[in-house]
């Protein structure tokens, strides 16, 4: 006897209801950045009712000392410089909408989901911003890097 194929497959045209897709409801990680710029700040309040800019100042360090004096004599006396430091605070905002529609048929927890990505959003968005400000800092130093590129510890160095 012959061996004869199965005659119902799953493309056949009669059989179109088993041709499901099986959702998975949670999602698959998302790659993301560790924020590393935000750690190497100095948290600060900014009081009620006193402007968006708030002004610091900063010593400048002293160069290195490489030349000898001559013993018995009173070195040249150095001078202090400062630095003026601001910094203005800005609003940014975002905002995702979700009808409840679809938010009542969806397949997973749409608006926990959107409220993790304006989170991340959000963390990332400080990060770089940071990271902007430490870099421009960066250009009026002559703190020599510990590498080839500008590092926390470089910052911490100075």
């Amino acid at each position: 006897m012959a061996y004869t194929p199965a005659g119902n497959v799953t493309s056949s045209a009669g059989l179109s209801h088993l041709a499901a897709i099986l959702y998975r409801k949670k999602a698959l990680d998302r790659l993301q950045k560790k924020f590393r710029f935000r750690t190497a700040c100095s948290k600060d309040m900014l009081q009620r009712q006193s402007g968006r800019t708030v002004q610091f100042f900063r010593y400048t360090n002293l160069s290195a000392n490489t030349t000898p004096t001559t013993e018995g004599t009173v070195g040249t006396s150095l001078s202090l410089t400062s630095k003026i430091v601001q910094a203005t605070v800005s609003q940014y905002s975002a905002f995702i909408t979700v009808s409840d529609l679809l938010e009542a048929t969806a397949i997973d927890p749409i608006v926990t989901n959107a409220a993790e990505l304006l989170g991340y959003q959000a963390g990332l968005s400080v990060d770089v911003i940071t990271r902007n400000v430490i870099d421009a800092e960066s250009a009026n130093t002559n703190q020599a890097l510990l590498a080839s590129y500008l590092r926390v510890s470089d910052l911490r160095a100075s």
